[in-house]
């Protein structure tokens, strides 16, 4: 998988040897005849040309089809051109990397944004009040640029103040063999969440819970302070309100101790002991 950035230097290139003629086989003909010979079907529509594509790299490139990306690089690779290595990575770049450093396939790429697409209540242990559970909203989405993006919504009580705070850490979410690994930044220590689990699907081919464990650090102290705890997400079930004063009072958002009504959260205390809430290693 290719990230943005990478997409428009390759066309960008492309664009620049078949102007120059310094390669007599950088031709946009040649191009699509070895896309053709790949399989790409001579009647197929896209959205645009491949002249469109190269004159316009950064407002097409998420129109160019895999089939003439794979082509235009082979064709580099021949004439052992390389590509400027000075850009800086985008975040689909980091997603492409975290694919590859995973070992995942195109195959289990697609089956993954096939399943974990949607909207998840999340429950935790809390760190700020053990003994409690957090009730918060994951959002799985797939972008334009082909990457799954991942954002996890919390609200919890202001200490000392009225209210409620509002946090939000966003990432990337990739899968391979029924397990997900999700990595999301923390605003509030500026390191990363990682989150193992592992995905159990429903028969409509969709994700209905992730369950497993995560990990984040605490640097507020002197030393550094690394939390453990479990994560369970369930797919919702029905479309949620963005305002902050529904998802609190209606459906439950915060943070809840074992008086709590929300049944749930109340049977996942026989899951998530004491001694798991908040547990830390201090380095």
């Amino acid at each position: 998988m290719l990230g943005d950035k990478r997409k428009i230097a390759i066309l960008k290139k492309i664009a620049q040897l078949c102007k120059s003629k310094s390669h007599p086989t950088f031709t946009q003909a040649n191009i699509r005849r070895r896309a053709h010979e790949k399989g790409w079907p001579e009647n197929q529509k896209t959205k645009g040309t491949l002249s469109k594509y190269l004159n316009t790299p950064e407002t097409s490139y998420e129109n160019v089809p895999v089939v003439f990306y794979d082509v235009m690089l082979e064709m580099l690779r021949e004439e052992e051109i390389n590509l400027p290595s000075d850009e800086q990575p985008s975040i689909t770049d980091f997603y492409a990397a975290l694919s590859a450093f995973m070992g995942i396939s195109p195959d289990e790429d697609s089956e993954t944004k096939e399943t974990l697409p949607g909207t998840y209540w999340m429950y935790m242990p809390s760190i700020s009040r053990p003994g409690c559970i957090v009730k918060a909203l994951l959002y799985i989405r797939e972008e334009r640029s082909g990457s799954l993006s991942a954002e996890e919504l919390m609200y919890y009580p202001n200490e000392g103040c009225s209210g409620h705070v509002k946090q939000i850490s966003k990432g990337h979410i990739v899968g391979k063999d029924g397990h997900s690994l999700m990595i999301l930044n923390d605003p509030s220590s500026y390191m990363p969440k990682l989150y193992m689990m592992r995905t159990i699907i429903g028969p409509n081919r969709k994700a209905l819970r992730l369950s497993g464990g995560g990990m984040m650090v605490n640097t507020d102290t002197d030393s550094v302070k690394i939390f453990q705890r479990k994560i369970v997400c369930v797919r919702t079930k029905e479309a949620l309100p963005k305002d902050k004063k529904t998802l609190i009072e209606k459906h439950g958002m915060g943070i809840h101790g074992k008086d709590t009504k929300d049944e749930v959260i109340r049977g996942l205390f026989d899951t998530m002991t004491p001694r798991e809430h908040g547990q830390a290693v201090y380095i």
